[in-house]
């Protein structure tokens, strides 16, 4: 866990003034994964999803997602998110069902590979201790 600064202070010679900028995101320094600041605030549009998540109820969650409208953003989000908790299997499990979804999403199929080097990071680390 590391401090991350979250916003900046710049001058702008067009207005002869101070502009604060802020970041949307951070990269890990050890997995490389990006992880955007306040994906914590969507605990409320995860509770869907979390139900099956929470008791790694993986083929119920495609289910849902093949029955009913979901937010596939919103899905992917809560991927990332468990991806920031370290919990790179549920983040895995969740980008693979994105691909079955959508084969041609792009974005998913980079979440596998975010979850797959923090998979190894983690297996790493065991071996190490």
């Amino acid at each position: 866990k590391e401090t991350i600064k979250a916003m900046e202070q710049i001058w702008n010679d067009a207005t002869k003034g101070w502009e604060t900028i802020g970041m949307d995101y951070w990269e890990c320094p050890d997995c490389g994964g990006e992880n955007d600041i306040g994906l914590e605030n969507f605990e409320k549009d995860f509770r869907v999803f979390r139900k099956f998540t929470d008791k790694n109820d993986w083929e119920g969650l495609r289910n849902f997602c093949a029955s009913e409208k979901f937010d596939d953003f919103m899905l992917y989000s809560l991927a990332k998110r468990y991806i920031q908790m370290q919990d790179f299997e549920k983040a895995f499990n969740i980008a693979k069902i994105l691909v079955e979804i959508d084969p041609k999403d792009i974005c998913s199929e980079e979440l596998i590979e975010k979850s797959n080097k923090g998979l190894q990071l983690m297996e790493s680390k065991r071996k190490l201790s």
